[in-house]
């Protein structure tokens, strides 16, 4: 079982994985296809197709948007990770494309200077591509929410065991949500915090009213437990390898 990951040696942890198997990869970097499509209404996307020879587990897009009139800029990220989101789509085989989108009708695109670019990439087997900020950040991504996953699951184990009633574990869950968004350093870490403790919450309201209030609580719980130890169990053998 790996060791639970302290939150705050996360990023420093990552951005050393990152390095090393940016380095150990170096020579096996191959570009990833693009094409932009500025449509007229104002969105933009960008189409990203696997030009390599490898499936692409994670990709991350930013897009940014300056005011012609006045130097304002605003920034847009997108994620794509078929490891932390197990349930949409799979890894990009060869030859498959995603796309992102970006923006919007306001401000009306003719005031505005609009820019996407693909900065990051992870392949399925654990080389990586592109910006090594933004390789950093998707894997700081995981090992986010493996440590976040882990613990929820942990809490709501320990509730099954000792019995604890539905109420008294959404609200322990609750208040350890805001701890760990206060504690964590990075975006990346906060996010993933989000997306732990609340997809949790809404799939245990969710099994409270499938199974009703009387439901004993591993019932209850069943759903939220399945799909956390679905993610668990992936980030755990996902490459490149989380950092310990």
């Amino acid at each position: 079982m790996r060791k639970p990951i302290l939150v705050a040696s996360l990023a420093l942890a990552v951005v050393t994985g990152a390095v090393v198997y940016h380095r150990a990869f170096a020579a096996r970097l191959q570009e990833i296809g693009t094409n932009i499509e500025m449509l007229s209404d104002g969105h933009v996307r960008l189409n990203v197709l696997n030009t390599t020879n490898l499936p692409i587990s994670a990709l991350a897009a930013v897009g940014t948007r300056t005011l012609l009139a006045k130097p304002a800029t605003d920034r847009s990220v997108r994620f794509f990770d078929s490891v932390l989101n197990p349930f949409g789509p799979k890894e990009l085989a060869p030859g498959k494309n995603y796309t992102f989108n970006f923006f919007g009708p306001n401000p009306p695109p003719d005031q505005l200077k609009r820019d996407v670019q693909l900065k990051a990439a992870i392949f399925a087997d654990g080389s990586t591509w592109g910006d090594p900020e933004w390789v950093t950040t998707l894997l700081l991504r995981r090992a986010s929410a493996y440590h976040y996953d882990s613990k929820v699951l942990k809490n709501i184990e320990q509730a099954n065991s000792a019995g604890i009633p539905m109420q008294e574990l959404t609200q322990e869950l609750v208040g350890l949500e805001k701890d760990d968004f206060t504690a964590a350093k990075t975006a990346a870490e906060k996010q993933m915090v989000e997306v732990a403790y609340e997809e949790a919450l809404f799939l245990l309201q969710d099994g409270k009213r499938a199974h009703g209030n009387n439901a004993p609580l591993p019932e209850a719980t069943g759903q939220a437990r399945g799909r956390l130890l679905l993610r668990v169990n992936r980030l755990q053998v996902s490459k490149p390898p989380l950092a310990n």
